[in-house]
């Protein structure tokens, strides 16, 4: 009986996405070809039940039969795309929170060094900081269970939980012997989609958008407000911005574009016609040069606000062709507590053209090794293709100036991946306070850096060593502000080195001339 719920369970969830399908796709036929393929659906699912109910009483092995079938839909849904996705309760409901631009926990963010999960910053006034919680402290258990080994999910469903609930976090802290048992009351805490939004020098506004949630247009207007009276340049950052709110994407591209402008169109299934989505605010804020910065993982509701900017002739685009999704997901609430996300259409630029790369090209082009490095070793190739074409590659959208980083050292490869910069500013900070805190880079620091590499067998010639010495020392002094607590003044210090920002700031004055 426990079986035949859960599989029923699952089915009724079928039926009901299955006739929300169907009666779009054949919303213009007669009900007798509808009540044909209800039937046909019903036949189909009778040869699925009972292939589950034969394996539930025949197999060798004990099974979870709610597993399999979620398996089996997940493995149904990689033929369609790879978007197409089935999510359990907890993962929807960790969307729905995501998608709120708010969660409940503790507000640290942590990072794995050597399979243990560090803190790499705190969130001001949260309960994590306001506990004493600190950058550089290893969190070895939670509620007294070690968390050697977990993956990154199920930490954060350990410290996530209902506001004013408590957590207790086991704590290893440099230099003391036994570790720190704190108590952390979980409080409502905001996803910020804008990290980062500050003067970069005078007049010029640099806003890092990291994704689009309910609250992103909200952020982005707060963001701008208080420098629209002498705004003389923008700079949008969009690296790393996989999307999420469709709808967050183009209110965004609403606020740059003159009234009128188109931003997107979609197209469903054939039969529907296609929808387009026009600027309708004017805020005023059309009077300064944009840039756009973007990488191969910029995706989606990024996409869209690049391709919007970049086809109006409102801003520049620099960078590197971002990822290429073009297709519209659409979610579909099941009474069980799960969701379907189920691609229903396509986007398209304002010049009509669908960004979307082949599926089979996709996840040759999801990972990617990816650090900001010196300036000195990128190279810089403008692009002479005509906005006129269509403003887009087939496979994303295609920066006008293109950003390719050159070979990174051996050794700067090595002391990234294995977070050598982290690892020794947290170390100097416990061992060395004044130093640490003196933020001077001097030959002492950097001797004892060279010397910490090396007993942790990274290599490097002395040669090698100097020749990237001004990255090293900015990377250090960065470290040590996380260290200090400082994150966005961290944030500042790798900005003054990354290449991509630095070749923004001096493409202003070419933006200026699409005013």
């Amino acid at each position: 009986m426990f079986v035949e719920k859960i599989f029923c369970q699952v089915i009724l969830g079928f039926f009901l996405i299955g006739n929300v399908i169907t009666a779009n796709v054949f919303s213009e036929q007669t009900t007798l070809s509808l009540a044909w393929e209800e039937e046909k659906l019903k036949s189909d699912l009778k040869k699925y039940a009972e292939i589950i109910f034969t394996l539930d009483r025949h197999y060798a092995d004990s099974i979870n039969i709610e597993e399999v079938i979620i398996q089996s839909i997940q493995r149904m849904l990689t033929f369609l795309d790879p978007f197409s996705t089935f999510h359990n309760k907890d993962a929807f409901r960790d969307f729905q929170l995501f998608q709120s631009g708010i969660y409940s926990g503790i507000g640290a963010n942590l990072i794995e060094v050597e399979g243990k999960r560090i803190v790499h910053s705190t969130t001001l006034g949260s309960p994590a900081s306001e506990s004493g919680l600190s950058p550089g402290d290893i969190i070895s258990a939670i509620n007294g269970q070690k968390i050697t080994g977990f993956s990154t999910l199920k930490v954060k469903k350990l410290l996530h939980g209902e506001k004013g609930s408590a957590v207790k976090v086991s704590v290893q802290r440099f230099g003391l012997e036994n570790p720190l048992e704190l108590i952390i009351l979980r409080d409502l805490l905001p996803v910020p989609s804008i990290p980062m939004c500050l003067q970069l020098k005078p007049n010029v506004v640099y806003i890092k958008l990291t994704s689009f949630s309910n609250a992103t247009q909200i952020e982005f207007d707060e963001c701008l407000a208080p420098h629209l009276t002498y705004l003389d340049g923008l700079i949008l950052d969009l690296r790393d911005n996989m999307g999420g709110s469709l709808e967050s994407g183009v209110q965004i591209a609403d606020r740059l574009l003159n009234i009128n402008d188109l931003i997107m169109s979609t197209q469903g299934i054939s039969s529907e016609p296609r929808n387009e989505y026009f600027a309708k605010i004017n805020v005023k804020k059309l009077d300064f040069p944009v840039v756009v910065i973007i990488n191969n993982k910029t995706a989606s509701s990024a996409e869209i606000l690049a391709g919007a900017i970049k086809d109006n002739r409102r801003g520049l685009i620099i960078g590197q062709n971002s990822f290429g999704k073009g297709l519209i997901q659409t979610i579909f609430p099941l009474k069980t507590g799960h969701a379907l996300f189920l691609t229903t259409g396509k986007w398209f630029t304002p010049s009509g053209i669908n960004i979307q790369q082949n599926y089979r090209n996709l996840l040759r082009n999801r990972l990617f090794f990816s650090e900001k490095i010196n300036q000195n070793d990128t190279e810089i190739t403008f692009q002479k293709s005509s906005y006129k074409n269509s403003g887009v590659e087939k496979t994303g959208i295609s920066p006008n100036i293109h950003l390719k980083a050159k070979k990174v050292s051996p050794f700067l490869v090595k002391a990234l991946l294995n977070r050598l910069f982290f690892n020794f500013s947290r170390e100097i900070w416990f061992k060395y306070r004044k130093l640490a805190e003196s933020e001077k880079m001097n030959g002492v620091l950097i001797s004892e850096f060279y010397e910490f590499a090396q007993n942790r067998n990274i290599q490097v010639s002395n040669e090698e060593f100097e020749k990237n010495i001004g990255y090293i020392k900015h990377q250090l002094r960065s470290n040590l502000l996380l260290m200090a607590g400082k994150p966005l003044e961290a944030s500042i210090v790798a900005l003054k080195t990354d290449p991509y920002v630095l070749l923004a700031i001096d493409s202003l004055e070419q933006a200026r001339s699409f005013l």
